[in-house]
């Protein structure tokens, strides 16, 4: 990815995530507490990047297309 290609980040509330963002990151990451949010447009197309803690306190971040697809 071209940083010609990548907006800036966007915070989100995590309330205004949509079901199927939160599905797909839970589902892949259930033992994670996800506290922040944030949009960016990547290639056009928006992605949503999540930040939760692990119960030992371990920071992850999950990146999701709109239709909650998990991007590596």
């Amino acid at each position: 990815m071209t940083a010609g290609h990548l907006k800036k980040k966007e915070p989100l509330p995590l309330e205004k995530a949509t079901p199927e963002i939160m599905k797909a990151a839970q589902d892949k990451f259930p033992d994670l507490k996800f506290l922040a949010a944030y949009t960016e447009i990547a290639d056009g197309q928006p992605v949503y990047e999540l930040k939760g803690q692990s119960k030992t306190g371990k920071m992850l971040e999950v990146e999701i297309t709109k239709d909650g697809k998990l991007l590596e």
